[in-house]
């Protein structure tokens, strides 16, 4: 990860349309785990990205890694030949990935721009995240939480905007040590009206 940018910022919809696949999801976050028994993150070929997700046709996984390139989520690292064997290895393009504000800010529930189908996507991949935490991980370590507020528009604005500081605080904080890999998923959406 290192000499990777900080972050990539999505501000298309062709990006986010890119992400609106649970198994896309599933590739681009195998490229960010690190070796085992290490903390460095190697680039990873269709084959190995194959093996990591337990897919038996690389094939399918190479037609996801095509479109994940052409929208600028990962790139192609090296290229490795052995014998008549050529083999392309990818990696990230950034330390984070995250979504514009702006992105999302112009769109409507009826749009049909992907935008909602990317988030299903990320509810999807951390459905499959807790299913394969180890049977040993402690309840303790995890939150949930479903809760509705009733705000006015100025104290709705400023959650939000708490929200938004909350997390940049913690993404700019630098590797010390060995650190706890922490993943959220949030999602801040209105209530339905006289709900």
């Amino acid at each position: 990860m290192q000499g990777l940018p900080a972050e990539l910022i999505i501000d298309d919809v062709s990006g986010l349309k890119a992400m609106a696949d649970p198994l896309r999801v599933s590739i681009l976050k195998s490229l960010y785990e690190p070796a085992p028994g290490s903390s460095l993150v190697p680039a990873r070929s269709a084959r190995m990205i194959c093996e990591q997700l337990g897919e038996s046709r690389t094939t399918r996984i190479y037609h996801h890694i095509k479109l994940l390139l052409g929208a600028g989520l990962i790139k192609k690292v090296r290229t490795t030949k052995t014998r008549n064997l050529t083999e392309d290895f990818f990696g990230p393009v950034a330390r984070l990935i995250s979504l514009s504000p702006d992105l999302l800010r112009a769109a409507k529930v009826g749009d049909d721009e992907g935008w909602v189908e990317g988030i299903v996507a990320l509810l999807d991949a951390t459905k499959r995240d807790l299913y394969e935490l180890p049977a040993s991980t402690p309840v303790r370590d995890l939150r949930f939480s479903h809760r509705e507020f009733r705000l006015p528009p100025e104290k709705a604005a400023e959650f939000r905007s708490r929200l938004d500081a909350l997390f940049a605080e913690y993404e700019s904080m630098e590797d010390e040590g060995e650190p706890e890999a922490v993943r959220a998923l949030l999602v801040v959406y209105p209530g339905a009206s006289g709900a």
